[in-house]
């Protein structure tokens, strides 16, 4: 996750994957994209900052919960950190590399949100064959 932080003017890099390669390599051409496109649009929409946004350098954030080896949960972790991250320097967003009960949590709670959100066009079907088979979400 890539996050630009206009109050205090930084570029963040969220990533939690603890590879050999550093983040700021490793998303070298996503981030150049990602800023042009940022810089057009506050450009666009006359933003005072759109030039200082041009010349921030990234910054990847902490976190004692990175991991080399759990890429199956990458989604689950990208959800909890777009969910809980506000730009904090000591962010903890509930996760930890020792425990997988805190992404067992976490996958039924987004399961369960996207399932039942009626922004969802096969929600009504899903929600059918729950009641098909005595399910209960």
């Amino acid at each position: 996750m890539m996050c630009f932080d206009l109050k205090s003017m930084k570029f963040y890099i969220i990533d939690s994957s603890d590879g050999d390669i550093a983040p700021a390599v490793k998303y070298l051409f996503q981030m150049s994209y990602l800023r042009s496109g940022f810089v057009k649009f506050l450009r666009d929409q006359k933003h005072p900052k759109a030039d200082k946004v041009v010349k921030l350098k990234e910054e990847v954030v902490k976190m004692h919960w990175r991991n080399k080896k759990n890429k199956t949960n990458e989604g689950v972790y990208l959800m909890r950190h777009m969910e809980t991250f506000y730009g904090d320097t000591a962010w903890e967003c509930g996760l930890d590399k020792q425990s997988e009960k805190p992404i067992e949590m976490l996958r039924i709670k987004y399961l369960h949100a996207i399932v039942t959100s009626d922004k969802n066009e096969i929600k009504k079907n899903i929600m059918e064959q729950v009641k098909k088979h005595n399910v209960y979400i």
